[in-house]
């Protein structure tokens, strides 16, 4: 019997994460030149909005075998519009990651990402913090993915689709995987089922970048 409650308990938590994130997903967001809780449409980034993010320390994949740590990352790319106000969806970004400097103990790996990441901004009423969705990119072919080889064993192959970053607002604003985790999709045996992504990101462009409601 305690099972069951436990199970229900569970279904009752997964159920209220989906409702938060559909909740703040349909939630108008825009990319704002200011700390306004309303921003002016006059604060607005436009379309086409340069995005860069460096890293901050280092990124690490902890997976079964061990963890792979990079001492360089970063993401650029640019927004695919001008926010409207309207209610059906939150404002989106391209952008491509990238991973050097990588290794797993004394082993040289490479992560390589094969196309950009639809980066979904997701408003949350707790001012001055926000969620980032990844998705795949929807005019290719292929998941937002990571494609992880160490030595001449390890090749790999992770989604990242429906990850979600902590955000904080600022001048600069910063992006963070806490643990975040990825799935491989190759189903290779020597390959470790999950690997949780750690790092931080401080976004350099634009700047200063406040995500806010819409009027």
């Amino acid at each position: 019997m305690k099972s069951i409650g436990t199970g229900v308990f569970g279904v009752i938590l997964a159920l209220a994460a989906v409702a938060l994130l559909v909740a703040t997903s349909a939630s108008a967001t825009t990319l704002c030149k200011a700390e306004e809780e309303v921003c002016a449409k006059g604060n607005r980034y436009p379309a086409g909005t340069a995005v860069k993010a460096t890293l901050v320390g280092t990124a690490n994949f902890v997976t079964s075998l061990g963890t792979i740590m990079c001492k360089e990352s970063g993401a650029e790319g640019k927004s695919n519009e001008e926010s409207t106000g309207s209610p059906e969806a939150a404002l989106d970004v391209l952008v491509k990651f990238s991973f050097t400097s990588c290794s797993l103990g004394k082993t040289a790996c490479t992560l390589e990402v094969p196309r950009s990441w639809l980066i979904l901004f997701l408003y949350l009423k707790l001012f001055p913090y926000f969620h980032v969705k990844i998705d795949r990119d929807p005019s290719l072919e292929g998941n937002a993915s990571i494609q992880v080889k160490c030595g001449a064993i390890i090749n790999c192959t992770y989604d990242a689709e429906n990850v979600l970053l902590e955000g904080e607002s600022g001048a600069p604003a910063s992006w963070t995987a806490k643990e975040a985790t990825l799935v491989e999709t190759g189903e290779k045996f020597i390959c470790p089922e999950t690997t949780k992504w750690t790092a931080k990101y401080t976004i350099t462009e634009p700047n200063p970048l406040w995500v806010a409601p819409e009027p």
